[in-house]
């Protein structure tokens, strides 16, 4: 399925605003034509929606189109608009699933140094559907674990308030035993059995090791560029990763409000095996 847009980000102009605002809602048009175009109500819908597409100013135009450019229509007003896909930070191949980095960036290697008993939820926010993803994959670093208890992942969706599992791996004493290598979990689902990750939408992939010593893992950290390229510092990034120290489990809830944003990124990449 081809990724679809928001056009609530699409920039109208304020005659356009002020034309769809008054009628309610506005047509959405294939490009100089007076032919509505296929708009749906969510990335991941397969029927288009009857027009004209609903507006209100606390959301903006509703609906969700394919890439590519349109004409939009209220009250007698027209403009024209370019829809491009949107890409996340976290880059996705339908066929090849989701990461919480691009894979773009072949030279993720530096060392995140997780602690034992710390639980770390990383965002994740796919671009295509992944169906049915049941394996995350890591690359150790340099440090492999030592005398290790458990290691155990899972898998979150978010109300932006409070994360929920979803998904959840079995308890394993190897994953992380082996320095510089690509390791993997399997998670369960637990509502439905296999888990579908849809566009749009986001998740946190949480992971957690007690052991002597947890491995290092690959990923990336967020830091300040200095004052000659304007860089964002580290703390004004939106923040991509949470923590919570002193665990022994991954819990069915966490509120996020309770969790400690870290400025470092994991990687992992979700897949179907």
């Amino acid at each position: 399925m081809a990724y679809r847009n928001a056009l609530k980000n699409v920039a109208l102009t304020q005659h356009m605003v002020d034309a769809a605002r008054t009628a309610g809602g506005a047509y959405v048009y294939n490009f100089d034509t007076t032919t509505e175009a296929s708009v749906y109500s969510s990335a991941a819908d397969t029927s288009a929606e009857t027009q004209p597409m609903s507006y209100n100013d606390s959301y903006g135009l509703e609906g969700y189109v394919e890439a590519g450019r349109y004409t939009v229509s209220a009250g007698g007003v027209t403009q024209n608009i370019e829809i491009h896909n949107q890409i996340e930070s976290t880059l996705m191949d339908p066929d090849l699933g989701v990461s919480t980095l691009p894979r773009g960036f072949y030279d993720i290697n530096t060392d995140i140094v997780p602690s034992t008993g710390v639980a770390h939820f990383v965002k994740l926010q796919p671009v295509y559907t992944a169906t049915a993803v049941d394996t995350f994959a890591i690359h150790t670093g340099a440090t492999a674990d030592n005398t290790i208890t458990f290691s155990r992942c899972g898998l979150y969706t978010t109300d932006g308030t409070t994360l929920t599992r979803v998904a959840l791996s079995a308890a394993d004493a190897t994953c992380g035993a082996t320095a510089s290598v690509r390791d993997t979990w399997t998670i369960v689902g637990e509502s439905p059995a296999t888990y579908t990750l849809q566009p749009n939408t986001d998740y946190y992939w949480a992971f957690l090791w007690t052991a002597t010593t947890a491995p290092s893992i690959y990923g990336m950290g967020l830091s300040p560029g200095g004052a000659a390229v304007g860089a964002p510092t580290a703390t004004q990034h939106p923040s991509r990763c949470y923590t919570i120290a002193a665990q022994t489990a991954l819990d069915a809830t966490e509120t996020i409000s309770g969790l400690t944003a870290s400025f470092v990124i994991p990687y992992v990449h979700a897949y179907t095996a």
